[in-house]
């Protein structure tokens, strides 16, 4: 996993503690894939692959960074500065996210990444609040200090043109999954298997593991799910992303980190249409691609 990028003293995504190492972490977790039948996955700078064995089927995940938003436009970011949202086209080809630069005083600038294009494009300096895809190729956000909406109407051509619609609203925002969720509960009985945890309680751990959100692919056939460790304190650490088949079978670990949550902040990550998950981590893009592992798929009736 590459190494984290330090924190500026003045960054909030500064944690207080970390509870505990790499090394007792990776162990817990290769103890959990030994009992589940999981691989955790891993990553050489390139791209890496694992895969979980389950009742479900198994899956595959192959993750490969896309890009390091340390400039964007022709600015380059302080230090300080992480990815806070992330807002992936259906192809893929394109993906506008968000981001905050203490340092410079910017809370939510907009920028917009494509696959041919050396670096991020700067779509909005700051202040930047609901951003969604109004048609292919179409990127709308609204801004805090303004009203209508804005949009780039063709992120792919040769200069992005942002225009003005002082008539049109932002789309209402989607029901988050409560914990009865199906694919919640689901998720939170993996976690609870892979940290040793009988019904959510720790066993000589200070640490208590929690699903907090979900993500479905836009096909339904794949659930992310983001979990965190919480402390005694009330402290949430450690954040991480899991792939999970729709009925819950196969599930295999996306990424992770051992530390604060704004290291891989659960708002900054969303599905293409075609299963590639999308994710930030501090100021690099990562997209993980999930599909059944067939090579490893257990014949009926074996």
């Amino acid at each position: 996993m590459p190494t984290q990028t330090p924190i500026a003293p003045a960054d909030p995504c500064t944690p207080t503690a970390r509870p505990h190492s790499a090394v007792r972490l990776a162990t817990r977790l290769a103890l959990a894939a030994a009992l589940l039948g999981g691989c955790v996955a891993s990553d050489d700078g390139k791209g890496a692959e694992a895969s979980s064995r389950t009742t479900g089927g198994p899956l595959t995940v192959t993750r490969a960074e896309l890009l390091d938003a340390t400039v964007v436009g022709a600015d380059t970011l302080s230090d300080s500065a992480y990815v806070t949202g992330v807002y992936p086209e259906a192809d893929g080809e394109a993906v506008a996210f968000t981001f905050a630069d203490p340092r410079r005083r910017v809370s939510a600038g907009l920028a917009l990444a494509q696959r041919k294009a050396p670096a991020p494009a700067l779509l909005w300096p700051d202040s930047v609040g609901a951003v969604w895809w109004s048609a292919p190729h179409a990127v709308a956000f609204t801004t805090q200090s303004g009203t209508g909406v804005h949009a780039v109407v063709d992120v792919h051509a040769e200069r992005a043109t942002v225009t003005e619609d002082s008539a049109a609203r932002a789309p209402a925002a989607g029901a988050r999954a409560g914990p009865s969720d199906p694919a919640r509960v689901r998720a939170t009985a993996y976690i609870d298997s892979v940290h040793l945890q009988p019904a959510g309680r720790p066993q000589g751990s200070a640490l208590r593991y929690t699903v907090t959100a979900t993500r479905t692919s836009p096909d339904g056939r794949l659930t992310a799910f983001y979990a965190v460790a919480t402390d005694n304190a009330g402290r949430q650490t450690n954040p991480a992303w899991y792939a999970m088949n729709d009925d819950g079978g196969g599930v295999t670990p996306i990424d992770e980190v051992v530390g604060p949550l704004g290291e891989m902040p659960e708002t900054a990550a969303g599905w293409t249409a075609d299963g590639r998950f999308v994710y930030a981590k501090r100021q690099t893009l990562w997209e993980a691609t999930v599909r059944p592992d067939t090579a490893r798929q257990v014949p009926s009736g074996s």
